[in-house]
């Protein structure tokens, strides 16, 4: 049967091919045709007794719920190449179908562009991979997981329901592990943010551009396309070896096993240990019904008749599916489900699905009693700094659909490498799983990063206020955007011009505050001295830049670009860096003190001077808010836009920009001490009160 459906549809496609006289019909198949059907005859599309094709052969035909994917007919009528309604199954399939050449290749898929996910969003603008996510997508999603709980009617996650049970994501749903987030395969708690495309590099993104679309392999080395995983990733020579990547970007120990070096797909091996044994806790002791699983049986989860936490003989049965569910259990299960039937899902989206396991086993784990907890504290989600996709700096523009000129340079996917190559910024995709690195690395011709090559930033770094600054080496790369977005300048010509109103240096301007008045980051009260760049005259030179001391040799590999407290510690003591000894301690303790006192300086002054009580909420733009009841403190729905603070004349205005810079640069007491604890001594001053702390010389 297979091979008689196979050559009917190679007949069929032949001749249309021969007809039609394109070039892309005899380069592509008449040229290559015997390649071409024995990578496909090799392949599980075209292998008629696997389970895929021959689950229904007792039954005699392909039922209209599975004929999409497990029929060459069902496919197409689902397409509309038969004619049929597209997006629906008229007709259920005879048996004996495969995946064969007329179901990838006909009218209708030659015009395929888009996807519809099972939670009803769709992906526009796709190549021929199309064709490949119409099935590999599962046929459940998170959204189905919360319209089953909201049908059931229950309102405790541990309410045990017989309206509720197992739903299952299905097989190889790899391009809802591919896009993440964004169609929303896995079940996405409240409150939590998620990766969305996986975005590897160029030319290997989408399904066709990583697998052979005939014989289904990855293309570990094909010289026809010059791919090669080993031009990225060390010793790749095979598939297996896939599962030992781990790039510098994901150097976080997820799993807490202490191992960094792992490929990613054993991190996310033993998160699915930890959800799996939170889950038979939570059966157990919170139902009151041992659990168990086994993946190669339908319904796959199970009762533990002699609760001992394995499948044993006759257990796996359909008769002895599990039975006693609640809204908690079913979330957690469907995202064990989700991670386990993508084998793949650990170059697909591996965070994504890393972000699914963490937050299913924080929600199981809390509800258990603290005696039954396990250990979550080692675990980790995200990425540090600037890796993590789900993180407000990558994310805020959402609903926008792109980042906006004016931020694209330090938020959008390629916004700094399109700064450094055009010079100036444009709107750009939003960064769906963090910094790409191709923004700090060079790419070669194929658009690919070299790793080993830093782009070029110039001669020197210009800042908001118009100064130009250098540091003659790749430190200019982290300058170009922790530099803020205003300046001292900026609130000077905003004043001259009567136009009061608060100005926001912006998130982590450490560079700004490290060149102190050469840059002019701070506001700088007329005829009073600044330290300018702090020199850190004391050091080893190689730690008086920010690549030296957040690119040391213990995390180069890592890109956490947390500096080590180790290296300070040959000179310092002390077991945090706010307790080093010697000049961060003493400037740390300073800057503290004079931010409290800068802060009560400037509600007592709009209180009495300006006849409108302030507060401020660092978590909340635009910071500055009324005190609509003058209590000092924010207050339930005080920190929203609309009651903005608008009260500011000069004083105050300066004032609350330098408060901004303290707050905004955590670390300013290291970066520049000095320079720092200037602008907050000056600022308090200048509101008429007399600084709790001494003002520093300048350097």
């Amino acid at each position: 049967m297979k091979r008689k459906m196979f050559f009917f549809g190679l007949g069929a496609l032949t001749s249309s091919l021969i007809l039609s006289g394109s070039t892309f019909a005899q380069d592509t198949y008449l040229s290559n045709l015997d390649s071409i059907i024995n990578k496909w005859l090799g392949s599980a599309h075209a292998d008629a007794d696997a389970e895929a094709f021959s689950h229904w052969d007792e039954d005699g035909e392909i039922p209209t719920s599975c004929a999409r994917c497990h029929s060459s007919s069902g496919y197409q009528d689902y397409l509309g190449a038969d004619g049929t309604a597209t997006g629906q199954i008229d007709n259920a399939a005879p048996i004996g179908e495969v995946v064969e050449c007329l179901t990838c290749h006909n009218d209708s898929t030659s015009y395929l562009d888009e996807v519809t996910f099972p939670s009803g969003i769709t992906i526009t603008d796709l190549g021929p991979e199309a064709r490949c996510m119409v099935c590999h997508q599962g046929r459940e999603s998170g959204l189905d997981v919360d319209a089953d709980i909201e049908d059931a009617g229950v309102t405790n996650d541990d309410e045990v329901s017989s309206d509720l049970g197992f739903i299952n994501i299905h097989y190889f749903a790899t391009a809802a592990t591919l896009y993440g987030g964004e169609v929303k395969g896995g079940y996405q708690y409240d409150g939590m943010v998620y990766d969305l495309k996986f975005d590897h590099v160029e030319g290997y993104n989408t399904c066709i551009g990583c697998h052979d679309q005939h014989s289904l392999e990855v293309r570990i080395n094909d010289s026809a396309r010059m791919s090669q995983c080993d031009d990225c990733h060390a010793n790749v020579s095979a598939e297996e070896d896939l599962r030992d990547i781990r790039m510098n970007g994901s150097r976080v120990d997820y799993d807490g096993d202490g191992n960094t070096s792992e490929g990613i797909a054993y991190e996310i091996e033993t998160l699915q240990v930890k959800l799996y044994q939170v889950i038979q806790l939570y059966a157990a002791n919170m139902i009151g019904s041992p659990i168990i699983y086994d993946t190669t049986s339908y319904p796959y989860w199970f009762i533990d008749s002699n609760a001992n936490g394995a499948v044993d003989l006759g257990e796996a049965s359909f008769g002895n599916r599990y039975g006693s569910w609640s809204a908690r259990l079913v979330k957690a299960t469907f995202n064990y489900q989700v991670s386990l039937k993508d084998p793949g899902a650990f170059a697909h989206n591996a965070k994504y699905i890393i972000e699914l396991l963490y937050d299913s086993i924080i929600d199981v784990n809390n509800a258990l009693s603290i005696s039954n907890q396990i250990d979550t504290s080692i675990l980790s989600r995200g990425d540090g700094t600037h890796f993590d996709g789900s993180k407000e700096a990558s994310r805020h523009w959402d609903e926008d659909g792109e980042v906006s000129a004016s931020c694209s340079k330090c938020h959008g996917k390629n916004g700094l490498a399109e700064f450094l190559t055009y010079g100036n910024t444009r709107s750009t995709e939003i960064r769906t799983d963090g910094m790409a690195c191709s923004n700090c690395h060079t790419v070669d011709s194929d658009d690919r990063p070299v790793f080993t090559e830093i782009r070029d930033t110039g001669s020197s770094v210009a800042f908001p206020s118009g100064d130009e600054v250098s540091l003659n080496n790749s430190s200019q790369l982290c300058m170009n955007c922790h530099q803020g977005r205003e300046s001292g300048v900026d609130v000077d010509n905003s004043i001259a011009e009567s136009d009061f109103r608060f100005l926001n240096i912006h998130y982590y301007p450490a560079a700004a505050v490290f060149f102190g008045t050469d840059v002019r980051g701070g506001y700088e009260y007329t005829d009073n001295g600044y330290s300018s760049q702090n020199l850190f005259l004391s050091h080893p030179a190689e730690l008086s830049t920010c690549t030296g001391c957040h690119v040391q040799e213990d995390n180069q590999a890592k890109h956490e670009f947390e500096p080590s407290l180790d290296v300070c510690n040959f000179c310092h003591t002390g077991d945090s860096f706010e307790t080093l000894s010697g000049s961060p301690s003493a400037n740390y303790t300073r800057i503290q003190t004079l931010g409290g006192q800068l802060y009560t300086a400037l509600q007592s002054y709009a209180t009495n001077t300006l006849g409108a009580p302030i507060v401020y909420d660092s978590q909340s733009y635009p910071y500055w808010f009324a005190d609509s009841n003058g209590n000092g403190v924010v207050d339930s729905g005080e920190n929203g836009s609309s009651n903005r603070y608008s009260n500011f004349d000069a004083k105050s205005m300066k004032a609350a920009y330098n408060y901004q810079v303290f707050q905004k640069e955590p670390c300013g007491y290291i970066h520049n001490g000095s320079y720092m604890s200037q602008l907050l001594y000056d600022s308090i001053a200048n509101l008429g009160e007399t600084p709790a702390a001494t003002r520093p010389s300048t350097n």
